[in-house]
């Protein structure tokens, strides 16, 4: 009899076979159980005796309709949380509730003298065994922020099943209601599950009352200010002092948990309101790229507040215990981690060889919310990124989860593995680098992320920003990542175990010195031909550091954050599109034009000014080639030689015309260009070297829309690009995108853009929002890859009267409809 009840109890679904019987709940809810066994076989009883047969510390409950939870009760913890279990036990029962959450009643089990008789078992419990909270049920259960949510901001996210969205040291306040009134005294308790591992139990408040015929319940719960952040299901639990049951209830909907950086306790916290508002609340800014002397701004769209970007950056998360939850430095360092998808475990790939054809041209990008959806939707690593799109999809991350961050640009960014704060640079005897002889490089520029936090792991005095890298060429700790590293700690020049993360990374990419070797013969085979040091060049890297500011086009210098003042800084310090180099006897300066188009001609001045008392006779060679903006080479355009007499105290001037022709087969997507200078004075006999890094103007792309327009009404947009080049342009392809207005858009022209043609697309799409919206566009084709173009609109409601003309954008360009403190 008893294997006829463990195989009818498989048939079932049944967890719990014991020689009292086997019982289960069918799937339609039904208040009965079927009991198999060798005392009660066919035979149906109530539900209540049924789950008196088990023993009084099991319990269960199920979340929602396809995953069964198997919740143990210790003896002894009557009233306690419980811990939800993966896997049925060997003894613990499985009760299928259907679709709906509903709370179950916990009984004592019968003795054996109960169960003894068959005619006992079939009787229902006595009257007198039932308390008050036997007959109750949970009924509603709501959450509730006790601040204003536009104080905090948090009102501006876009996050499905959400019942409560808070910041650490905020109030949540808690609303039950019950099916009936509740007498007497009783205890709530309300526990946070991490939605993504219900094995942990985060924190678990209790508050006592006493209750007079009353069906609500509230309870107001103060989040402390190191609550680990996250993603959670509340688990609520109600015991009344005059009996041992309990009603418990697992509440579908989620509660966020973010960083405050408005309260004084949290690791975020920011005093400077303006760092607060264009660090964390603004949601588009500026990265900056192109060179030194010709600084070119990017306008991103960072998005935290749209559609499954906080869930994105819950979900990395996961993997971090309850006490790295709750550490600033410890998110953002696995926030920096799972961004590079070097292992194929993170969210973007980067790409930096100039091969993107399977996916998505790392220039193309607008913004971080479309790559963030993408992995967010598919879980699969998003293709492709560079420098720039790594530091925009970080701020995004640690944005949304309320770190204050910004993208940080460092012109001249040293990139070399072995740590020794120097890069070495080979040449040969004409005055060609030789690129591929070592695996150092001067990058022309390279986008970091900083983040405002307060480091308790380190001495005092060395909170603030923070230096965080997901597109690190070395691979630190495993993990293709750098930081968090304390900005104070890299200009004092700090290094060691003692001073966390990758410290040692940050101060070479900045305080690098550069070693130049000739090659002989000229081979190109550095390992089997002969090497000279010829010149070591000293603050060549880590020109100028800069960042976004509030005022869109005007960057802020921030280099003296990160290193002292060099000594002979004034010799690097030159007016746009020169380069000095200074000797004993003579100074050279590389000239170019200062605003170049692409397509026009080019010309290279070179000044030699002989500061001595002597003739000077000054040979030279100057090579162009056309790089990426990782300083890799392509192939070189030009190579010309010069030759001149510089009387004592005298200028001269050597001008090479370049033609456009010998540039434009060659070019990359940034229109990049480096001219490498060697010069020889033959009575010194001193050399001289120089890289001078020139970028050209690329053609904008032109945005066309209504400066202001009623909410509800149709919007045109008209996208204009003309061909200035003398080629044909194939696959010609749009990207349109405005935060809160319109989602990304492509558009595919499906004609060949001619040699001065215009290449045209429209769309219209419905204001369905108010507020001031920036449509960013993007084309790119098989000949050009980085024509960028921008257009703001504003968005007023149809009480109000639309201006002609366009009306300057806030400083928050936020599209959500709030104000900001």
């Amino acid at each position: 009899m008893f294997r006829q009840a463990r195989r009818r109890a498989w048939e079932h679904k049944v967890h719990y076979v014991s020689s009292l019987g086997a019982y289960c709940v069918n799937s339609y809810n039904k208040r009965q159980v079927r009991g198999y066994g060798d005392q009660c076989a066919n035979s149906f009883i109530s539900r209540q005796m049924a789950m008196a047969h088990f023993e009084q510390r099991y319990w269960c409950y199920r979340n929602d309709a396809n995953n069964m939870f198997h919740v143990p009760w210790p003896a002894g913890t009557q009233g306690k949380t419980a811990l939800p279990y993966d896997e049925p036990q060997s003894d613990d029962a499985t009760f299928e509730m259907g679709d709906t959450t509903r709370a179950r009643i916990r009984r004592r089990p019968p003795t054996a003298s109960q169960m003894s008789s068959p005619k006992r078992q079939l009787t229902p419990a006595p009257a007198q065994m039932y308390t008050s909270i036997q007959k109750l049920e949970i009924s509603q259960v709501t959450f509730t922020q006790k601040e204003p949510r536009t104080e905090n901001f948090t009102s501006w996210f876009c996050v499905n099943d959400c019942e409560a969205l808070l910041r650490r040291g905020n109030t949540l306040v808690m609303k039950i209601v019950l099916s009936s009134a509740l007498s007497g005294r009783y205890t709530i308790s309300l526990t946070f599950v991490p939605s993504y591992r219900p094995r942990d139990r985060f924190g678990q408040f209790r508050a006592k009352g006493v209750a007079q015929n009353k069906s609500d319940l509230w309870l107001s719960i103060e989040i402390p200010p190191n609550f680990p952040v996250g993603k959670y299901n509340p688990h609520i639990s109600i015991a009344l002092e005059s009996s041992d049951d309990v009603l418990t209830h697992f509440h579908s909907k989620f509660i966020i948990v973010l960083f405050n950086p408005w309260n004084t306790g949290d690791d975020a916290y920011v005093e400077d309101e303006a760092v607060t508002r264009e660090c964390l609340t603004d949601d588009v800014g500026t990265i900056w790229r192109g060179t030194h002397r010709q600084m070119t701004p990017l306008l991103w769209e960072y998005g935290q507040y749209e559609e499954s970007c906080l869930e994105a950056a819950l979900s990395l998360l996961q993997s971090l215990t309850a006490d790295e939850c709750r550490s600033a430095s410890s998110v953002s360092r696995a926030i920096v981690a799972r961004v590079n998808s070097r292992d194929g475990m993170g969210v973007l790939l980067g790409s930096f060889a100039g091969k993107h054809a399977s996916g998505m041209h790392p220039c193309r990008w607008n913004g971080s919310a479309p790559i963030l959806q993408r992995f967010y939707r598919t879980k699969t690593p998003v293709r492709y990124g560079q420098c720039w799109v790594f530091a925009g999809v970080v701020v995004t991350l640690l944005r949304a989860l309320g770190v204050a961050s910004r993208c940080v640009t460092c012109y001249e960014a040293a990139h070399q593995s072995a740590r020794l704060m120097h890069v070495d640079r080979y040449f040969t005897a004409d005055g060609d680098l030789i690129h591929d002889a070592s695996s150092d490089n001067v990058w022309l520029y390279h986008v970091w992320t900083e983040a405002w936090m307060r480091r308790s792991d380190l001495p005092s005095g060395y909170d603030g920003w923070q230096v965080l890298d997901a597109c690190s060429s070395e691979r630190l700790g495993g993990t293709q990542r750098i930081g968090p590293c304390s900005v104070v700690a890299v200009k004092e020049g700090l290094l060691g175990k003692q001073w966390p993360y990758d410290g040692e990374f940050v101060q070479s990419e900045i305080n690098s010195e550069i070693r130049y070797h000739r090659v002989t013969p000229t081979a190109g085979n550095v390992k089997n031909a002969k090497c000279v040091l010829a010149l070591v060049q000293q603050g060549q890297v880590g020109l100028k550091i800069i960042t976004a500011t509030s005022k869109r086009g005007t960057p802020a210098d921030i280099t003296e954050n990160y290193r002292h003042e060099l000594i002979d800084s004034k010799a690097h310090v030159t007016s746009a599109n020169t380069t000095p180099v200074k000797t004993k006897g003579c100074t050279f300066e590389l000239c170019t034009s200062d605003e170049a188009a692409l397509g026009d001609n080019i010309t290279l001045n070179i000044k030699i000014h002989n500061s001595g008392s002597l003739m000077r006779t000054v040979d030279g060679r100057v090579v162009g080639k056309a790089v990426y903006y990782t300083g890799a080479a392509v192939k070189n355009f030009m190579s010309m030689e010069f030759a001149g007499v510089v009387a004592p105290g005298k200028d001269s001037t050597v001008t090479l015309p370049i033609a456009a022709k010998s540039y434009m087969k060659v070019l990359t997507e940034q229109c990049l260009l480096q001219f490498f200078l060697v010069a020889k004075v033959r009575e010194s006999k001193q050399l001289y070297l120089k890289p001078h890094n020139f970028q050209l103007c690329p053609p904008r792309l032109e945005v066309e829309c209504p400066a202001s327009i009623n909410e509800g009404s149709n919007v045109k947009v008209k996208l204009k690009f003309k061909n200035v080049l003398f080629t044909s342009l194939s696959r010609l392809l749009f990207l349109v995108q405005a935060q809160g207005l319109c989602p990304q858009r492509e558009i595919v022209y499906r004609r060949l853009a001619l040699p001065g043609g215009v290449a045209m697309a429209e769309f219209s799409i419905k204001a369905q929002k108010k507020g001031k919206f920036i449509f960013l566009a993007s084309m790119s084709c098989d000949q050009l890859a980085d024509v960028r173009g921008w257009a703001e609109i504003d968005v007023v409601p149809v009480q109000a009267t639309p201006t002609t003309q366009t009306t300057p954008i806030r400083q928050s360009t936020l599209t959500k409809q709030a104000t900001p403190t």
